[in-house]
């Protein structure tokens, strides 16, 4: 039989299924004081830099490709925060934060602490009042029984 097919739907054992991350984007405005001091905090480190924001240290950094200006990431609790769409004027509202949980965190809390914890994240990150403007939800599941197919590589 070829490799990545199934002789039956017995051969499969489902291991676990869980939630693998959560990207939770925020519609706002930026606040302009905390994206000045990240472009300052930046200027004055190159590359990247520790950040104390909401009482927790992050690793700052621009956003490179992410379509966002800065990147914030907090390993030790399981967060990434995207902030200021490259996209759209800073004084504009618009999708300005992104922000990415790990499996830890989100299987460490109740999906309702962990909308409080999301929702606190964006209102720090911009002066009014973010909203809600989309959710990705990546899913995974570990299974035996089945052998993904070789692919040839493209010459």
């Amino acid at each position: 039989m070829p490799s990545g097919e199934l002789a039956s739907f017995e051969d499969l054992v489902i291991l676990d299924t869980s939630i693998d991350t959560v990207r939770q984007l925020y519609k706002g405005t930026p606040d302009e004081a905390l994206l000045n001091d990240l472009s300052e905090t930046l200027e004055n480190a190159p590359g990247k830099a520790i950040y104390h924001w909401i009482g927790k240290p992050w690793l700052l950094r621009r956003g490179g490709k992410s379509g966002f200006a800065y990147l914030l990431q907090n390993v030790e609790d399981g967060l990434v925060v995207l902030i200021k769409n490259n996209h759209i004027k800073p004084d504009q509202e618009g999708t300005h934060v992104k922000i990415e949980l790990s499996p830890k965190v989100i299987r460490d809390q109740y999906p309702e602490a962990l909308q409080i914890m999301l929702d606190d994240i964006a209102r720090a990150a911009c002066s009014d009042d973010p909203q809600p403007n989309g959710c990705a939800v990546h899913l995974a599941c570990d299974l035996q029984g089945w052998t993904p197919p070789k692919i040839s590589p493209t010459p």
